[in-house]
């Protein structure tokens, strides 16, 4: 009877046929074994192996979620889902079009660390690995895309972070929004006029320190 941990070495074995040299070495170093639960534990020589497996053992459990998110950062989740409720997919492709977190991603992927870049690309390999492990058993997920899904990238792992970065400071959508009326008011009235705005009433009560 082959194991659960013995199954996933042959997996990560046979993936490394199509590998680089690069990451192939880093496969070859890398163990990854589930517990009861079912939780990956990542065991490696160095960043640059761990990071591989973590991408391996990440595209098992979250594969379409990963595939999604990054077509959501793209701006082409409409392309997959539809137009959705109200547009909403047709709506937010426009804004992560304009925000271009994936064209920054491409550029910010030149200024990183050498090890940094090399951890990311590690990981993306460790994605493509598991992927074209189990291309055959993934239909369901390559179907709902128009054309077989690219390969993972390290530039789609910044793109993403930027990504879920925006959705947890949206701050700056006020600061914008406050800007425009204060440039709006000052079209109609003079320099001195004190700009209208809620009287602000602090509150100290809660705070460590204080005024």
């Amino acid at each position: 009877m082959i194991t659960r941990e013995r199954q996933l070495r042959i997996i990560v074995g046979v993936a490394l046929a199509s590998l680089s040299a690069a990451a192939a070495s880093a496969a070859e170093s890398v163990e990854i074994i589930r517990d009861h639960w079912g939780v990956p534990h990542v065991f490696a020589e160095d960043e640059e192996a761990m990071f591989y497996g973590v991408g391996f053992a990440m595209a098992e459990d979250r594969l379409l979620q990963m595939l999604l998110v990054r077509a959501e950062a793209e701006g082409r989740l409409a392309e997959l889902l539809g137009p959705g409720q109200d547009d909403r997919f047709v709506e937010s492709d426009k804004t992560y079009r304009v925000l271009g977190f994936h064209r920054h991603a491409r550029k910010e992927l030149e200024e990183l660390q050498p090890d940094t870049r090399r951890n990311l690309e590690a990981f993306a390999a460790g994605v493509n690995a598991y992927f074209d492990a189990n291309a055959d058993r993934l239909s369901k997920i390559v179907d709902l895309f128009p054309d077989r899904p690219r390969p993972w990238e390290a530039a789609d792992c910044l793109a993403i972070w930027s990504r879920h970065a925006n959705q947890f400071t949206r701050g700056w959508e006020n600061e914008v929004a406050a800007l425009r009326k204060s440039e709006q008011w000052r079209q109609t009235h003079g320099p001195d006029e004190p700009f209208p705005g809620r009287q602000i009433h602090r509150d100290d009560t809660a705070a460590v320190i204080s005024e």
